[in-house]
């Protein structure tokens, strides 16, 4: 239970009111119930309820790929963001790294590629609630091993999901 705040008034006159302001922070989404009582020294009272929803956005990634390639042959991986929540998600981005032994090929959806950090990163900006997008990187494996990439997308209020995915690598076919 919420602690109650009091809020001195003062003297009303007949007909009179007042505007009483007050600020609060929600730190969960769902409904809020606000109950205002108000209540003078000679006993009088009046309550007023009010319901309030609280929505957040939330977001999702899954990596999507092959488990097992052979050298020199190209492997494409799917990312599927998704926006869960009920409120759109701002200043989302993607990143994927690429390890050692894999080289980088391709990238959809404006991808970007920095060789000297071997990422791969999209900005997406706003998300909307529900929304669903997918993006791929593909690779080329270059030496033998377990491979693995790391994805995670970033937004504004502290969202930070992360989805990996291994490979392995063999020379022989």
């Amino acid at each position: 239970a919420a602690t109650p705040m009091l809020m001195e008034v003062g003297t009303l006159q007949p007909g009179e009111s007042r505007v009483l302001d007050t600020s609060s922070v929600a730190r969960d989404p769902g409904l809020v119930r606000v109950i205002l009582i108000a209540e003078s020294q000679d006993g009088a009272h009046s309550t007023a309820e009010h319901s309030i929803k609280i929505t957040a956005p939330k977001l999702a990634l899954i990596t999507n790929g092959p488990d097992f390639r052979y050298l020199n042959r190209k492997a494409t991986y799917q990312l599927v963001l998704t926006n869960p929540g009920d409120a759109m998600a701002t200043n989302v981005n993607l990143m994927v790294g690429l390890p050692e032994g894999l080289e980088f090929i391709d990238a959809s959806s404006d991808g970007t590629y920095n060789p000297e950090k071997r990422t791969v990163s999209w900005v997406v900006g706003m998300f909307d609630a529900h929304q669903k997008r997918e993006f791929s990187v593909t690779v080329l494996p270059k030496t033998e091993g377990e491979h693995l990439q790391r994805a995670v997308a970033s937004a504004d209020s502290n969202l930070l999901p992360n989805a990996d995915k291994t490979t392995r690598v063999d020379g022989t076919d």
